[in-house]
């Protein structure tokens, strides 16, 4: 965690192509310009089955399971659903 930390002060006084070149040496998917054959979120927005089906990825499992072991911790629901749509609008703000 304390080496997290420091790496985290370190990249901040770093300008962005620094980062964006660092990450990109530790995922070379990262660095990739998105062209106009690559899968975004944003190519179909209609709400259909095959859509859902295909933007499906590990995401939506962990962000279930998210829900699944908030609800052993949070017991009322209100407050668990508050918690969650909570936790998306600020996973959005980001």
């Amino acid at each position: 965690m304390l080496f997290y930390f420091c790496w985290l002060i370190f990249m901040f006084n770093q300008r962005p192509e620094f980062g964006r070149k660092s990450l990109n040496f530790l995922d070379s998917k990262l660095g990739l310009r998105v062209e106009k054959g690559m899968h975004t979120y944003d190519d179909d927005c209609e709400f259909t089955l095959r859509n859902l089906w295909n933007d499906m990825d590990h995401y939506y499992f962990i962000h279930w399971m998210d829900w699944i072991l908030a609800t052993f911790v949070i017991r009322d629901p209100y407050i668990l659903h508050f918690w969650h749509v909570f936790d998306e609008i600020i996973e959005l703000s980001a």
